[in-house]
Parts: C-alpha cells; sequence; structure tokens
C-alpha cells in the first residue's frame, strides 16, 4: 500500500506528509487525495481494456507515444476546442514549441506511434498553412493513464517506487520560453511578443 501511495504521489495525484516519531523514524501521517475520480477512471479504463476480446493496444505504452500524447497535450492546453471537442494548432508553432521545451522533433513517425495506440492526429491544408486537430482533453487523459502503466510497469521492474527517478516527458525547463514566430524570448505574462507583436496563447 505504501508502494502503491509513493506512485501516485510521484505522478502529482497525491500528497504525502511524512513525520518522525520518537524513535527518529519516519511515518506517514497523512494522505490527500488530490483527484479521487482520476483513480477511478484510471481502475475502468484499466479494466475494461485488460478484460476485453483481443489485446488492448492501449494498455501497453509505448514510452515514445506517451512523450509525443503529453507533449502535445501541454502544448495545446490552453487552446480552445471546437464544438467537437477537437482543438487545432499551426503546425510550425508546434514543432517550435514541442523542440524547445520537450526536446522532441515532431516526424510524421510520432503520428504512427499515437494511430496505433487510438490517438489521432488530424493534418490539415488551408490558405495559411498546415495545422494539427487533436482532441485534447482524451490525449491529457490517455497520456495521464499511461504515467500511471509506466510507473506500474518500473515498480514491477525494480520491486520499488524510484522517488528520485526524474519524468523524461515533462517539459524542459531550462530553457526559455520564445515567441514561436520571431523567437524573441517572452515571459509567461506576455500575451503579445514584445519583439514582432505576434499574439501568444492566453
Amino acid at each position: 500500500m505504501r508502494s502503491l501511495l509513493d506512485l501516485l504521489a510521484k505522478i502529482g495525484q497525491v500528497k504525502l506528509t511524512i513525520t518522525k516519531n520518537e524513535e527518529g523514524e519516519e511515518d506517514l501521517s497523512k494522505i490527500l487525495v488530490l483527484n479521487i475520480q482520476f483513480i477511478e477512471d484510471f481502475a475502468e479504463f484499466y479494466q475494461y481494456n485488460l478484460y476485453k476480446g483481443g489485446k488492448a493496444e492501449i494498455i501497453y505504452v509505448d514510452p515514445l507515444a506517451h512523450k509525443v500524447a503529453r507533449a502535445l497535450s501541454a502544448t495545446a492546453s490552453a487552446l480552445e476546442v471546437n464544438h467537437k471537442g477537437a482543438v487545432t494548432i499551426d503546425y510550425d508553432a508546434a514543432l517550435d514549441e514541442l523542440k524547445q521545451n520537450f526536446r522532441l522533433d515532431l516526424k510524421a513517425t510520432h503520428f504512427d506511434v499515437l494511430e496505433k495506440k487510438g490517438l489521432f492526429v488530424n493534418r490539415l491544408s488551408s490558405e495559411k498553412g498546415i495545422s494539427l486537430q487533436f482532441d485534447k482533453v482524451e490525449f491529457a487523459r490517455i497520456s495521464s493513464f499511461w504515467s500511471v502503466i509506466l510507473e506500474i510497469d518500473k515498480w514491477n521492474e525494480k520491486d520499488h517506487v524510484d522517488m528520485k527517478e526524474t519524468d523524461q516527458a515533462s517539459p524542459d525547463t531550462s530553457a526559455a520560453a520564445s515567441c514561436p514566430q520571431c523567437k524573441t524570448v517572452i515571459q509567461t505574462e506576455h500575451k503579445f511578443c514584445p519583439g514582432c507583436g505576434f499574439k501568444l496563447a492566453a
């Protein structure tokens, strides 16, 4: 049970308060569950796909698919969805942001690994250029479930939850954010690029 709680704490679903007893040993004194619905949803998702007929590709995690899904979801997090629940993002802007923040050079093969798992990205052409369209809620949901499965796989492999391990799929915060159009360094409070006036995502 403690390992399971450590796993949930590692992926940000619970907060654990550790205190020391009179003998100087660590005691778990408080457990704060941040999103019980997520845990219930994951259990339903995994059980359904594990026991349905045939091999459910979606519960066998491809680390690359996981990284791409999380990166796309994070990149589109501030964008509005259309009436079908899909978000549209400029292809070149997505390329720049994924390369800078996730060290991910987006290619056609990345879309292939996502499609194999049931996540689809539509590439649309218009007078303004190429854009990507996908269900950002589904991408966020599935990538979060994959985070749990990956940690369970590591737990089974190592026989413990490694709390010191860094998350390779998280954004690269060492690099400063920049305008997708002119590469001027920008801050989170900027609504427009100070260099070229490009409108930034809210």
